[in-house]
């Protein structure tokens, strides 16, 4: 009987980590699963968005005191090869603004992040999802 019960406990246990891999990992570790589970199937673009967002949300320039000022607000960032801008965002308490990118030092590097705008965001996605 144990054996039993411990091979239904596996399968289940497979079942649910199958269940997960077909989210990018970056929106499990800052979304819930049931949430992404629900959106994907009924409301697919504002999940697509969400995928979108995490890779073409920001970008990453090096710092240069002659284009910024000395007094740019910095975050910390746990791993710049690896960036959940989610994750990123919510850790450092900011967010992009409607109409203008705004840059932050990378702290402990000589690197910015630079927040596009919701406006350049929007074009860009709108812009990939009618090239589809």
């Amino acid at each position: 009987m144990r054996i039993i019960s411990l091979i239904l406990f596996l399968q289940f246990f497979g079942a649910a980590i199958f269940a997960q891999s077909d989210h990018d990992p970056r929106l499990i570790e800052s979304h819930d699963i049931e949430y992404l589970d629900r959106l994907k199937t009924k409301s697919p673009a504002y999940y697509q968005r969400l995928e979108f967002y995490l890779d073409h949300s920001f970008y990453l320039v090096e710092y240069d005191d002659k284009k910024f000022s000395k007094d740019l607000p910095s975050i910390n960032i746990q791993d710049i090869n690896d960036i959940n801008i989610y994750i990123v965002k919510k850790r450092n308490n900011i967010d992009n603004d409607r109409l203008k990118q705004i840059p932050y030092r990378i702290e402990g590097t000589d690197k910015v992040l630079i927040l596009e705008s919701m406006t350049r965001f929007y074009k860009a996605f709108n812009k990939s999802r009618s090239a589809k």
